[in-house]
């Protein structure tokens, strides 16, 4: 069975208010701080809308290890957990990812792993494949620059229906999570 890599919203609805929800996020952020800019703009003040639900960003350091610190939040794993747990999971099931390796950057798949397995190397679709399927959960990431959702599935048919939201800005990834005023689960 090949990698599950799959766009699962063409492209969200605008930021979107339930009306109930209005009053109320003008006196409170998601984030329980001051409220900041009108929701109806893509991710003002870290929130944004995907099939209906706002979501707030979790920011992440920019130290190179973002990628792995946006699943770590989810999983309430460390980034170097993820990225140790992640490089095992490559290596044990090499086949699954040797036909997608970039063959200019890296002769052969324990090079990746090597490369990846250093602290602060950016984490690729590769890893981000690898982690689902170690993990046994979609990840869905919502790409901020061009405004669509890629949901990224583990290859096992058997696993847990777990979506984790990531945000990705091109060089960035956060973690992000459903606002309290969010009140229904997400059937990704």
């Amino acid at each position: 069975m090949g990698l599950i890599f799959s766009a699962c919203v063409t492209k969200p609805p605008r930021s979107f208010v339930p009306p109930q929800a209005q009053a109320e996020a003008k006196r409170a952020e998601c984030s329980g701080k001051e409220a900041g800019p009108a929701l109806d703009s893509p991710l003002a003040a870290g929130r944004f809308s995907l099939d209906g639900l706002i979501f707030r960003v979790v920011a992440q350091p920019s130290d190179g290890n973002c990628q792995f610190s946006s699943m770590g939040y989810h999983l309430g794993l460390s980034p170097r957990q993820v990225r140790s747990q992640v490089v095992e999971h490559l290596r044990s099931f090499g086949e699954d990812y040797e036909p997608f390796l970039d063959r200019c950057q890296f002769p052969s798949l324990e090079h990746y792993c090597r490369f990846m397995a250093q602290d602060q190397v950016w984490g690729d679709h590769l890893s981000l494949q690898a982690a689902a399927s170690r993990f046994e959960a979609h990840f869905l990431v919502y790409d901020t620059k061009r405004s669509l959702c890629v949901r990224v599935s583990p290859k096992s048919a058997t696993s847990r229906d777990l979506a984790y939201v990531l945000t990705y800005d091109g060089s960035h990834y956060n973690a992000a999570t459903p606002c309290p005023l969010s009140s229904r689960v997400y059937q990704g």
